[in-house]
């Protein structure tokens, strides 16, 4: 139970990387030889922490390609959030029962 709130607690910070990173391309869209940074989150099997790793990709930036990655970051930290949310509720509901 450690490791997945280890793993889930680490995903929130990834996240708003993965989304500040993002947030730079699309600042930098029209940015002439600006090359945009790309990257894949990556996870440390021993502790379960998960975190964000750029880096700077010989391209461009696709606008369309950058806004579906801000929507799959939203959809990711909600999902967080929500599996969060669940643990806590599990947790109180067993300390009621059993506290």
């Amino acid at each position: 139970m450690i490791s997945a709130l280890n793993t889930l607690a680490s995903a929130l910070p990834a996240i708003s990387a993965y989304t500040a990173n993002t947030a730079h391309n699309i600042v930098n869209v029209e940015t002439e030889g600006f090359k945009k940074n790309q990257g894949s989150f990556v996870s440390n099997n021993l502790g379960g922490s998960i975190a964000f790793k750029a880096q700077e990709v010989n391209e461009g930036v696709n606008l369309s390609e950058e806004i579906v990655n801000l929507k799959q970051a939203e959809i990711n930290y909600k999902a967080v959030a929500k599996a969060l949310a669940s643990i806590d509720e599990t947790e109180r509901r067993v300390l009621n029962t059993f506290g």
